[in-house]
C-alpha cells in the first residue's frame, strides 16, 4: 500500500497493522502487508523520521488506485517514475473521465502507458471509526472489471503485460471482490447506466438535503430528474464509443433510466448521499466526473446540457458556501 500522508501510517502502526473487512458477521483480518510512503513526501516532525526509510520503491508491477477521482492524478505523479509499460494500473472508482486525465497529465508518451484495467462495486462499502477497518454491505455483491484494450489507451503495445494476468488472480483470490469479468464495450454500458443514476441521486439529495427515498415523492425533483436525464440520455446514446454496442438506444432510453434512477433509490432508501457530506464537511465534491462529465461530453458532440451544468454549479454553490464559513469561523482567544 501507498500513501502521501504520514497520518495513514501512524494510524496503520496504532491500529496493529492490520486491516479488517467484516462482511455479514465474518471478519476477515489481513496482516503482514507492507504500507509505504510516496517518494517526496518528507517526515513532518521529528518523531516521524522514523517513517523516512518507508518510501516506496519500483518499479511497480501492479498498482489498485482507489482514489477520489479529484485526487488520482496527483497520486500518480508521486510515483510516475515508478511505472512503465509493464505495469498494470486498476482503477476503482465512482464516475467517469480520469482515464482521459491520467492519459494527459501523467502519461502522455504511449510508448511507456502502463496496461489499464477499470472496476466498479455494485455493492456499498463503508468505512468505520478505525481507520483501516471497512464493513461490505452483504455479501451477494460483485465487482465489475474490464481491461481497456491497448488500441483505446493509445499505447504502442498490442498485448497485455504479463501483471494483467496476476492482477486478474490477485482479484480472484480476494474475499469479497467476486469480480465478474465483462469486455470493454459491455463494462461501458453497465458504467453509463450506473453513472446517469449517481449523476441525479447525488446532486439533487446534496442541494436539496433529502434522503434518497425523498426524491420520489417530490412531484418538482421528479420533473427535473427528467430534465438531467433527457440530456445524459442523448449524449450517451450520442457517444462515438457505444456505437457499435446492441441495444444501446433502448438501454440509454431516458424512461428506462428513470426506473434505474428510483429502482436504486427504493433500493437504499434512507442512505445519505457521501457527496452530501463531503460538501457539508467543506471537501470538494466529485460533481466534475458525474454531471460535469457528461457536460463535458456534450460540448464535444453539440449537445448543450444546461440542466447538468446548473446542477453542477448549485453542488459546487454549496461547498463554497461551506469552505467559506469554515474558513470564517475563526476561535477568538
Amino acid at each position: 500500500m501507498i500513501t502521501n500522508r504520514l497520518s495513514v501510517l501512524r494510524n496503520w502502526e496504532i491500529e496493529g497493522k492490520a486491516i479488517r473487512l467484516i462482511m455479514d458477521e465474518a471478519v476477515f483480518v489481513r496482516r503482514h502487508l507492507n504500507i509505504q510512503l510516496a517518494p517526496g513526501k518528507m517526515p513532518e516532525e521529528e518523531t516521524d523520521r522514523k517513517w523516512s526509510s518507508a518510501t516506496v520503491e519500483g518499479p511497480i508491477s501492479q498498482l489498485v488506485v482507489a482514489a477520489l477521482p479529484s485526487e488520482t492524478v496527483g497520486c500518480l505523479l508521486d510515483i510516475k517514475h515508478l511505472l512503465d509499460r509493464r505495469s498494470t494500473i486498476l482503477l476503482v472508482q465512482q464516475g467517469a473521465g480520469v482515464l482521459e486525465l491520467i492519459n494527459e497529465h501523467v502519461f502522455p508518451d504511449p510508448a511507456i502507458r502502463p496496461a489499464y484495467m477499470l472496476a466498479f462495486l455494485s455493492h456499498g462499502v463503508y468505512g468505520r471509526a478505525a481507520h483501516f477497518s471497512i464493513r461490505l454491505s452483504g455479501s451477494t455483491g460483485i465487482t465489475r472489471v474490464t481491461t481497456v484494450p491497448r488500441d483505446i489507451t493509445g499505447s504502442i503495445e498490442n498485448d497485455s503485460p504479463d501483471s494483467t494476468m496476476w492482477m486478474i488472480d490477485a482479484l480472484k483470490r480476494a474475499p469479497g471482490i467476486h469480480p465478474y469479468f465483462s469486455p470493454y464495450l459491455q463494462y461501458l454500458g453497465l458504467m453509463y447506466k450506473k453513472l446517469a443514476v449517481q449523476a441525479v441521486l447525488e446532486p439533487l439529495s446534496t442541494i436539496f438535503e433529502f434522503r434518497y427515498n425523498e426524491l420520489a415523492s417530490n412531484l418538482p425533483i421528479v420533473r427535473l430528474v427528467r430534465l438531467l436525464l433527457a440530456e445524459i440520455s442523448l449524449v450517451l446514446r450520442s457517444l462515438p464509443e457505444l456505437q457499435a454496442a446492441s441495444h444501446r438506444d433502448w438501454q440509454f432510453d431516458p424512461g428506462r433510466l428513470e426506473r434505474n434512477v428510483w429502482e436504486v433509490a427504493e433500493h437504499i432508501q434512507t442512505s445519505v448521499s457521501p457527496m452530501l457530506r463531503e460538501t457539508q464537511d467543506a471537501r470538494k465534491p466529485q460533481i466534475y466526473f458525474l454531471n460535469g462529465y457528461f457536460v463535458q461530453r456534450g460540448q464535444e458532440l453539440g449537445i448543450r446540457c444546461l440542466t447538468n451544468y446548473m446542477v453542477m454549479q448549485m453542488v459546487l454553490a454549496k461547498y463554497v458556501g461551506n469552505r467559506q464559513r469554515k474558513q470564517s469561523d475563526i476561535p477568538m482567544q
